[in-house]
């Protein structure tokens, strides 16, 4: 069993005010790779490919609640995202810090 409880996935996006900034912070953070499309279907792509049925990993975002409130709006889907993420493996969880 995979046990990945103790490093989580940080992503920070305070100060960050344009979708585009967001998707590299989203890019950087996960690993994926250069050519990453920047929109939520590609996000998704690479996303649901990085966890296993028995992984057990925390994703932890910090500086979601000083986004503008149109990019808060605009990460509606990435939220969605993360619990159809955990739906399909529960050990992954999601958590906003601030």
């Amino acid at each position: 069993m995979n046990n990945n409880t103790a490093n989580p996935i940080r992503i920070d996006v305070s100060g960050c005010k344009y979708p585009d900034l967001l998707h590299d912070i989203l890019r950087d953070s996960f690993g994926f790779p250069k050519y990453y499309g920047k929109n939520w279907d590609a996000f998704w792509d690479c996303i649901s490919e990085m966890f296993f049925v028995n992984d057990n990993r925390v994703i932890e975002l910090t500086g979601f609640y000083s986004l503008p409130e149109e990019l808060r709006e605009y990460c509606e889907p990435m939220l969605e995202i993360f619990q159809d993420i955990h739906t399909e493996h529960p050990g992954v969880t999601f958590q906003i810090l601030s």
